[in-house]
């Protein structure tokens, strides 16, 4: 019974999310992101992206600072996560520093999903295209590399665009190994992320993929966006207060590999050491919960539950 009652809860939380999917209107050259659906089929067989489809779905995002970048794809594996925690997010705006780190800790959710209270904005559109963060969260689990190549990918064409440049927000670095070239992209000053607000239809030149449009994210009220690349206001994740999450608990990568990395600070006899390990899914973080949102197909090579990294209060092993 207590199963089946979550599974209704979860079906109400996705379905009152996917209602605003969709609304805003989409400039000419992009294409509207997906609907959500009830319960995401992660893992499911068939679902591979080709690599068109990829550069569609990570178009809005490509140009993200690396930090920000990594943990959005963990988050986006979360997508149940994502909308519980805008609504706690929305219902506790009078929390600040220490007190909304405090009631933070009290969350099961994911390290990745709780970092992206720094940066509201981000989280309150994912909660919003929720169906693009469901199809996000199932490329990622099944072609991490692949995704992770596409980004590379948009990298190139938008600097070969001059529209990826270093600036007073963000220093863009190339480094070539063999024949392979990765660009990373990192905030100008440390502890302060700068959200990019741009038109992939625009930022990436002639786009390569006409029968795969990419997917667009309308800027918060305010921004406006026009030919290039438009940042809003600084958030401060170096901020202490968020301890356990940005600052002290955050993602990046390791783009020679394919890999999702974390950090964490590990305190031994007063001493910070950081821990950096490749991130896997662990779907057992809640698994009850997520029962009917994750099936298992029967398929093994789909079993994403074997012990990863779980995220949460470094402090408390979670």
């Amino acid at each position: 019974m207590r199963a089946a009652l979550r599974g209704v809860a979860l079906t109400i939380l996705l379905m009152a999310s996917s209602a605003t999917v969709g609304a805003q209107e989409q400039p000419a050259g992009t294409a509207a992101p997906p609907a959500a659906t009830e319960s995401p089929s992660v893992g499911a067989s068939g679902s591979t992206l080709s690599a068109a489809q990829l550069a569609q779905l990570v178009a809005p995002i490509a140009l993200y600072p690396d930090e920000l970048l990594s943990d959005i794809l963990m988050a986006s594996t979360y997508p149940v996560e994502i909308v519980e925690a805008t609504r706690w997010y929305e219902a506790n705006k009078g929390l600040t520093l220490t007190a909304l780190t405090s009631a933070l800790d009290q969350q099961t959710w994911h390290a990745g999903v709780k970092s992206l209270m720094a940066t509201p904005s981000v989280l309150e559109m994912m909660n919003s295209q929720l169906g693009w963060t469901q199809q996000l969260g199932t490329a990622v689990l099944n072609q991490q590399s692949a995704v992770m190549a596409a980004v590379q990918e948009l990298r190139a064409q938008a600097q070969a665009a001059n529209q990826l440049q270093s600036n007073q927000q963000q220093n863009v670095a190339v480094q070539t190994e063999g024949s392979q070239q990765v660009i990373s992209i990192q905030p100008t000053t440390a502890g302060t992320i700068f959200v990019p607000y741009y038109d992939p239809a625009v930022v990436y030149g002639r786009w390569a993929w006409p029968d795969y449009l990419p997917y667009y994210w309308a800027p918060p009220v305010g921004v406006a966006i026009g030919r290039g690349i438009t940042f809003g206001v600084g958030f401060a994740i170096g901020d202490p207060s968020w301890r356990g999450y940005w600052g002290g608990y955050w993602g990046g990568f390791d783009w020679w590999h394919g890999n999702i990395m974390v950090h964490n600070n590990v305190f031994v006899n007063d001493n910070v050491h950081v821990n950096v390990n490749n991130w896997q899914h662990d779907d057992n973080d809640r698994y009850d919960d997520y029962h009917d949102a994750y099936r298992d197909d029967g398929d093994d090579r789909h079993d994403y539950g074997g012990g990863g990294f779980r995220g949460g209060d470094y402090r408390r092993g979670r």
